[in-house]
Formats: structure tokens, sequence, C-alpha cells
């Protein structure tokens, strides 16, 4: 380590860099985790947190049967609408296909279009409100009415209007869940 003017100490080469960024990510991860055990809610919603990123992350892999896979019984008939059981845990739907399965596996793709909607929503409401506060006038009026007619809508029918009309697509889901979030 090299010392400054001032005499605190830098470091000098790419290594020491390195761990010393690290080193500050793992202080700030203590910080942040000491925060949130210190209260009830923060012990309690923890476990949940991290059993939902688990399946975000592993979710398809972890699931017991593939989702699109039908359950028969010995005798060959559909094992539709089970109750929960041990083999399985949130029983089955109206095709035979495990639902825990099936919600396992869609867990990424709910988490992918609900950040990367809430992300763009965001974003452009931010540039809207922005713009609109600094020009001030007609334009901020006019953007005005534009959100009171857009909240006037329920969101659930606002949404099925945007996907009954464009479509059930990825993108489409995503700019629906920006609609509604800015």
């Amino acid at each position: 380590m090299a010392t400054d003017s001032n005499g605190a100490d830098f470091p000098t080469s790419v290594s020491q860099v390195i761990y010393s960024r690290i080193a500050d990510i793992g202080h700030r991860g203590r910080v942040a985790l000491s925060l949130i055990l210190r209260t009830n809610s923060g012990r309690i919603a923890l476990p949940i947190v991290l059993l939902h990123l688990t399946l975000v992350l592993a979710g398809s892999w972890l699931a017991p049967f593939p989702y699109t896979e039908f359950q028969y019984k010995e005798t060959g008939e559909l094992q539709q609408f089970l109750a929960p059981s041990p083999q399985f845990w949130l029983g089955t739907d109206q095709f035979g296909r495990d639902i825990l399965s099936r919600v396992m596996s869609g867990a990424t793709s709910l988490v992918i279009v609900s950040l990367s909607g809430a992300l763009v929503g965001i974003a452009l409401g931010t540039a809207v409100g922005m713009s609109s506060a600094y020009k001030g006038g007609h334009i901020d009026n006019l953007v005005m009415r534009i959100s009171d007619g857009l909240m006037s809508f329920p969101s659930l029918l606002l949404a099925l209007l945007v996907i009954v009309t464009m479509g059930p697509s990825f993108t489409n889901i995503v700019f629906t869940v920006e609609i509604l979030k800015s």
C-alpha cells in the first residue's frame, strides 16, 4: 500500500483494488443483513424472500415433475383435480399436471416480467413527469389529463383490454405492466 499526501493508504496493484472492493461489498452486506435482522418483520421476511429467489433462480430444476407432463394412474386415466398429497404437494389441475411444478417453473418468467415492467414504468414515468413539470403550462395539463384518464380505468380491465387488443406476447405484457405502474 502506498500513502497519499494526507497520510491515507491507497492500493497500488489491481489485486489490492479487487480485494478492497470485495471487502467493501462484504462489509455493506453485513451491515444490510444486520439491519434486516434487527426487526421481527425482517426475520420473518428474509426466509420468504430467499425462498422466492431460490424458486426464481432454480425453480424449473427443483420441480418434482416437468411442468407440462400429464400424470396418469396405473390404470391409464388422468389424475385430474387431485387434492394436495405427499406425491402432489399442491395437487393437480384439470389436465392432471402437477401444480407445484407449474408454479416453480413459472416463477422465473413472472419475476422477469414484473421487474422489467416496473423498471420501464419507473423510467418512463420519471421522464414524462419531469419533462412535463419542466415545461409546465399546457403540456403539464395535457399529461395530467392523460394520467387521470388512465387511472380512472380499473387496472385489471385495462390490462385485459391491452392484452386482448395487442395479443399475448412477452413484450405486450411488459408494456401493460409498464402502463399500469407509470
